[in-house]
């Protein structure tokens, strides 16, 4: 058997975020974390890292203005954003991506 790349790829993918004592969710394109993506946010310059690779990765999310209205995720607004709460989606993502380990064939009980 074999995977193509295009197989890799979902769409979209939805994530629970949580932020001290308040929750959002934040769908995001599982296809923009990468080795690359992963090596950007390491750079000297992490603030516009940070991001650029977050107006690529997120779909939507929501974070609302002081109005109630959605605010998208380009790169001016994130930005502006506390780095604790970028740092959140980003481990939100990073930790939805990550493949499972399989139970492993014999357990501690026995």
């Amino acid at each position: 058997m074999a995977i193509k790349v295009s197989q890799l790829s979902s769409p979209k993918r939805t994530v629970e975020v949580t932020f001290g004592e308040e929750k959002m969710n934040v769908t995001y394109r599982p296809s923009c974390v990468t080795p690359q993506f992963l090596d950007d946010l390491q750079q000297p310059q992490q603030g516009e890292a940070i991001a650029v690779s977050i107006e690529k990765l997120v779909v939507e999310w929501d974070l609302l203005n002081e109005q109630g209205k959605k605010l998208p995720a380009k790169k001016a607004i994130v930005k502006t954003l506390p780095i604790a709460f970028l740092m959140a989606v980003i481990k939100a993502i990073t930790e939805d991506t990550e493949v499972p380990k399989a139970p492993s064939e014999t357990s501690e009980d026995g």
